[in-house]
């Protein structure tokens, strides 16, 4: 099983390892979304002290601070150490993929899939639109949030299923490899999600309603673990949330761009990128291409099988995975749903343009569904 997605990674991902220095990764944001890392990569390889302050850049903002930096993920910081920031992020955005892959195969196990179906939900995972729709236009820390993202809810269930000390430690470090990927709109997304799986797991529908409390406990030893690991950085951004501003970013009396119907967020699953530029009628329609996360339509036809599935020893998963695939869905209409009130609850989120972007989070509870 791990050789056939470690080959199906090497087949989609050859074509962005040509080492030619003078050839870059496509995307007219690649060098500022790249460009964060390279004072890191400099200070290391001259053997000066790490900078946490960048001084040159006039008005003092704290480099450690950036939501875009990536250097503590070594899987992604690593490569352009050793190849040099233009060929280390083609390494990086190739392994990537097999990151997403195995996150994905990794959980079907966790679910207790067969064979065929955890194959299945890996690849369709590793080659859905949502990875490779971030690639052209230079967007590298969003696809590899969404690589990291399955790992972060496996190592959830994990945690919740194993009561040895090393699932928590491991569950703790995967959020921190999600957590340090870059970027912080799927890590969003991906909080608001475990957050209903571990409610949801740790209550009892039994005769008698209750609490699970050392499920509970389990939960928050990893959640505390995470934030120890990730402490480094984010502190300094929570320190700094004042002074980050997304200048497309909304006020919380303006309606969010790009805030999109369920009903017409659905189709950026189903229709196809070549299909979605060929085809006038969809040219007109309300279905934003920042959103294109293609699956095909055999995720929906396969759902069919929940109703059969629906049973003891399941019950739990299905709820969790389809309230958290409903919640990115009502995310996309952030305009009309109950997701602006929490928006006004949280100003930051109106610095987060892109609603329809939860839809890359819904695509793998829809694909594991």
């Amino acid at each position: 099983e791990l050789a056939l997605i470690v080959g199906v990674t090497w087949l989609i991902a050859r074509p962005l390892l040509n080492f030619d220095p003078a050839l870059r990764l496509p995307g007219n944001e690649y060098q500022p979304h790249v460009g964060v890392i390279a004072p890191f990569i400099q200070a290391l390889k001259s053997g000066t002290e790490f900078p946490l302050w960048n001084s040159t850049a006039g008005t003092g903002r704290s480099l450690i601070a950036d939501p875009f930096l990536f250097v503590f993920n070594p899987f992604l910081s690593l490569p352009m150490l050793l190849w040099g920031v233009i060929n280390g992020s083609k390494v990086a955005v190739a392994l990537n993929f097999l990151v997403a892959g195995l996150g994905a195969w990794a959980m079907g196990r966790l679910l207790g899939f067969q064979t065929i179906t955890r194959l299945w939900c890996s690849l369709m995972y590793m080659l859905s639109g949502a990875i490779v729709s971030h690639l052209p236009v230079g967007q590298i820390q969003l696809s590899f949030a969404l690589g990291w993202l399955p790992w972060s809810v496996a190592s959830i269930l994990w945690a919740g299923q194993s009561r040895s000390y090393t699932a928590l430690v491991l569950a703790g470090l995967a959020q921190a490899m999600f957590f340090f990927a870059g970027n912080l709109y799927y890590q969003v997304y991906g909080l608001a999600c475990i957050l209903i799986m571990v409610v949801i797991s740790v209550v009892e529908w039994r005769a008698t309603p209750g609490v699970n409390m050392a499920a509970g406990l389990r939960y928050t030893s990893a959640g505390l673990l995470a934030v120890g690991f990730i402490a480094l950085q984010l502190f300094p951004q929570l320190a700094s949330r004042g002074s980050i501003r997304n200048d497309g970013g909304f006020a919380p009396d303006v309606e969010v761009e790009g805030s999109q119907k369920p009903v017409d967020a659905l189709l950026n699953y189903v229709v196809s990128d070549h299909d979605f530029y060929i085809t006038p009628l969809l040219g007109k329609a309300p279905y934003i291409q920042e959103s294109y996360r293609y699956v095909g339509i055999s995720p929906f036809i396969f759902g069919l099988f929940l109703i059969p599935a629906f049973r003891r020893g399941r019950r739990k998963e299905i709820v969790a995975f389809g309230l958290s695939f409903l919640l990115m869905l009502a995310w996309t209409d952030v305009n009309h749903s109950f997701v602006k009130e929490i928006y006004r609850a949280l100003p930051l989120l109106f610095q987060f343009r892109w609603p329809g972007r939860a839809l890359s989070v819904g695509g793998l509870f829809l694909i594991t569904l």
